[in-house]
């Protein structure tokens, strides 16, 4: 199982990062190995998304359902299908006088061991581009 839990400082303001986070039909449009990100169905503060993934010669498919909090300004991903046996993600959005503190907390369970061991060598590089793409998204 891979966890991994990353805090990034931001200037932006906790409502900016927290759309832009919710923006998930948008993500194949700025995250680099995001190919296509559809949103299934929606009701009311959750929605089911399914998300086109390619990583170096791996390539998948998945769905989660994702929990809006907005008045605390955290989202919460639980996969529901795809090529793992756990998959959590959750980001929270704490706005001090200075910006934003980013929590990003992920728990994976792949079903690939060769794919999690692949994932876990290069976790901290594939966070900090992920962060990175939605801080030059904004």
């Amino acid at each position: 199982m891979i966890k991994i839990e990353k805090k990034v400082q931001s200037k932006s303001t906790s409502k900016e990062l927290y759309n832009l986070v919710s923006d998930v039909e948008s993500y194949s449009k700025f995250i680099p190995w995001c190919e296509e990100s559809i949103i299934e169905r929606k009701v009311n503060d959750y929605f089911f998304a399914r998300l086109k993934m390619k990583y170096l010669f791996f390539s998948g498919t998945f769905v989660s359902k994702v929990s809006l909090d907005d008045y605390e300004k955290k989202i919460t991903a639980l996969g529901v299908k795809g090529s793992f046996k756990y998959l959590e993600a959750n980001w929270v959005f704490d706005e001090y006088d200075s910006g934003t503190l980013v929590s990003v907390n992920l728990e994976l369970d792949l079903d690939s061991k060769i794919l999690e061991n692949a994932l876990s060598n290069s976790s901290e590089l594939l966070i900090r581009k992920t962060v990175l793409a939605f801080e030059k998204r904004l």
